[in-house]
């Protein structure tokens, strides 16, 4: 059994040195999960906010994964751009990504003594992102730059939120309860809330051929995320308070100042294959 684990072992390490060169010209098929950070930047006005009966609107950062996959032609910086190597300018790349994953929203909400905030964390699954990518082959195309533009859109109508509140009394006195729930977002609310967000999305990435056609990526990400969902969609408990206390209905008020952006980080783990049957 340890002689197979080291015979695999020296195998990988000979396929990891190999001196292959990367992709030239043609198609390209990735496969990429992506580990990353969310962190949720609202923007409300002073008006709307007042609204709500809440006297600051902030957000948090959570955890998520997401994977996919894109497909790419590269244009090959020697046959379409006349140059005599590779070896800075490996060429241009152009395609288009899907991926499935979490998606992420942490609301702070000031409130009037004794509650002080209010913590809202809402996970959503599945999140579909999806968009083209324009992309730059450096230093014999073991870099890659990527810039992409697209969408995001939450197609979960039951996802998960927990509360909590900055409140040191007991549990049973407070007026917001530590919970974790599923809310549950009604048809109605749905036809009405925006779910689509715009994404801007640039990313870094090493390749590492293994075979003639198979490469090994790993990279880094960021992207920034414009949503404007045009309703805010409450724990039933929060919507009570809301209701009961400054007559905020949150099911049928518009808040045309809303935004819940944000920005995820994060690293990509991926591979690649070049799937045109010729070489150039």
């Amino acid at each position: 059994m340890k002689k197979t684990i080291k015979h695999i072992l020296i195998l990988a390490i000979f396929c990891i040195s190999l001196s292959l060169s990367a992709f030239n010209d043609g198609f390209v098929f990735g496969m990429k999960a992506h580990f990353s950070g969310s962190a949720t930047e609202p923007h409300i006005s002073k008006e709307e906010l007042a609204k709500m009966g809440s006297t600051s609107f902030t957000g948090n950062v959570g955890f998520i994964i997401q994977g996919g996959m894109d497909f790419t032609y590269i244009f090959d910086s020697k046959k379409y751009f006349n140059m005599e190597s590779n070896d800075i300018f490996g060429g241009l790349g152009f395609g288009g990504y899907i991926e499935i994953g979490q998606g992420y929203i942490g609301q702070v909400s000031g409130a009037p003594a004794p509650i002080n905030k209010v913590f809202v964390n809402v996970f959503f699954t599945p999140v579909v992102h999806f968009g083209t990518t324009l992309k730059t082959y450096l230093l014999s195309n073991r870099f890659v730059l990527g810039l992409g533009l697209g969408g995001r859109m939450i197609a979960d109508p039951t996802p998960m939120f927990e509360q909590y509140s900055a409140d040191d009394r007991d549990e049973k006195d407070k007026d917001v309860h530590s919970k974790v729930d599923t809310l549950i977002v009604t048809s109605d609310m749905m036809k009405k809330m925006n779910p689509f967000a715009f994404q801007m999305k640039g990313s870094l990435e090493y390749i590492q051929p293994v075979l003639d056609r198979l490469e090994f990526v790993l990279g880094g990400f960021m992207a920034y995320n414009i949503y404007k969902p045009g309703y805010v969609s409450m724990p039933p408990e929060l919507e009570k308070m809301a209701k009961d206390g400054v007559g905020f209905d949150a099911k049928n008020t518009k808040l045309n100042s809303f935004y819940l952006n944000s920005f995820d980080f994060g690293v990509t783990l991926g591979i690649n294959f070049k799937v045109t049957p010729w070489k150039s």
